[in-house]
């Protein structure tokens, strides 16, 4: 949640700092996986056990893959 969020403020506000800001995918995946990761953390926490655990990796996975293609690509 908090990379969607900077990278919104940043998107925002890139033209008035004369900077290159991230573009509408960026914005769009970025906002994505923090609705995934945030989901999932509920119900992880709503959860007990081996499914509480699979959420988990879930909301693991999906920061994992967004700074894999988002940050590192």
């Amino acid at each position: 949640m908090a990379l969607a969020l900077a990278v919104g403020l940043v998107a925002t506000f890139s033209d008035d700092w004369s900077i290159a800001g991230p573009g509408p995918a960026s914005i769009a995946w970025h906002a994505i996986g923090a609705v995934i990761a945030v989901g999932a953390q509920v119900a992880a926490d709503r959860s007990r056990g081996p499914i509480a655990a699979s959420w988990s990796v879930l909301v693991l996975t999906a920061g994992a893959l967004l700074l894999l293609t988002q940050w590192w690509s």
